[in-house]
């Protein structure tokens, strides 16, 4: 976890003029996970710096997150965005911080088998992603553009769900024990 955040390291991830301005005003060279986080709180949820600093970088986002910023912001843009490069450093960090992986009808998942992200699409899965959008498969999709790993992935999702664990069924009870009990 960072200690601080620095005028520096916002000049390296190349932060916008306005940013850099804003942040040096408020906060001089450094502050605090905390207290950036508390004055990014006071901004327009629309304004997305608190997106776009999780999306920098693995440290900088766990901290980040861990000072209270919204995973959840802009309907888990972070997470639906970053599933576009397939960058499943930063989606796993999102994914322990709860990001939603059913966000805006699934589309994490979606973005992944689109591009062929099949990392994304494993981690993305794994976490419960549905693989079922409207009524086509997803597994269709990664069929249709010759995705043969990604393919095997959603069938795996889509093998668990049509079971139903043994422990779901219990000793069947006729109804008149339920009655005169």
């Amino acid at each position: 976890m960072l200690p601080l955040i620095t005028l520096d390291m916002l000049r390296k991830l190349k932060a916008c003029a306005p940013a850099l301005a804003a942040f040096e005003k408020k906060f001089g060279q450094s502050t605090t996970p905390k207290m950036l986080v508390e004055e990014l709180q006071k901004m327009s949820p629309r304004c997305g710096w608190d997106v776009w600093l999780i999306r920098q970088d693995p440290e900088l986002a766990d901290t980040m997150l861990a000072s209270g910023v919204n995973i959840h912001a802009m309907e888990d843009f972070a997470l639906r965005t970053e599933s576009l490069y397939g960058n499943t450093v930063l989606m796993k960090i999102y994914l322990e911080y709860g990001a939603d992986v059913h966000a805006r009808d699934n589309e994490a998942i979606q973005n992944a088998v689109a591009l062929g992200r099949t990392r994304a699409v494993d981690l993305l899965e794994t976490h419960g992603a549905d693989v079922r959008v409207g009524n086509d498969s997803l597994v269709r999709i990664a069929e249709k553009n010759g995705r043969t790993e990604i393919v095997e992935i959603l069938r795996r999702r889509e093998k668990r769900t049509r079971e139903v664990p043994r422990e779901f069924f219990s000793e069947i009870v006729p109804p008149e024990e339920y009655l005169f009990a």
